[in-house]
């Protein structure tokens, strides 16, 4: 398994101090650094938490295909033929949170119209889910699933996140 600390985390932090060094010499005002620095290590921090640890034997890539295709789940708000358990109400919590911080940000930037938010948590939900199945593929193990739900939770805590900046505004 590639862990995310410390090699991921140290590909992040020197992504940051390049980044902020670039735009320092570029004149880019504290405040924009601050921002775009903010959004980075949120970016770094879902991919922590959506796609590392990545296993590092898998077999040969693409001789799993049936297997990682079995995994993934188009079928909205189905979590299996059981009642919804401790660990499903987790997840959806879990998915709720990891993106609401986006959403707080986005209504709190110049993306704040319905639309742009309503675009942008689909978006997000999409790449979340999309890079665990690329990752998969490229890998050739269903190391994650691929959840609609996931897509939909993420989406949900963007839309939900700006519902709460908003709502704090009034």
């Amino acid at each position: 398994m590639i862990p995310f600390f410390p090699e991921g985390f140290l590909l992040a932090a020197a992504q940051m101090v390049l980044g902020e060094f670039w735009m320092r010499r570029r004149g880019v005002s504290l405040r924009r650094r601050i921002s775009i620095l903010a959004w980075g290590a949120y970016g770094w921090l879902l991919m922590a938490l959506v796609v590392f640890p990545i296993p590092v034997d898998c077999g040969s890539p693409g001789s799993n295909l049936e297997w990682i295709l079995s995994r993934v789940n188009l079928r909205p708000f189905f979590y299996g033929e059981q009642p919804i358990p401790r660990a499903v109400a987790a997840d959806i919590l879990g998915n709720l949170l990891l993106t609401l911080p986006a959403g707080a940000y986005l209504s709190l930037s110049s993306v704040s119209n319905r639309w742009g938010i309503a675009w942008a948590g689909l978006t997000l939900g999409i790449g979340l889910e999309g890079a665990q199945l690329v990752v998969s593929l490229g890998l050739g193990c269903a190391y994650r699933s691929v959840d609609i739900n996931d897509l939909l939770l993420n989406a949900a805590g963007v839309w939900l996140g700006a519902g709460l900046v908003r709502l704090t505004r009034r």
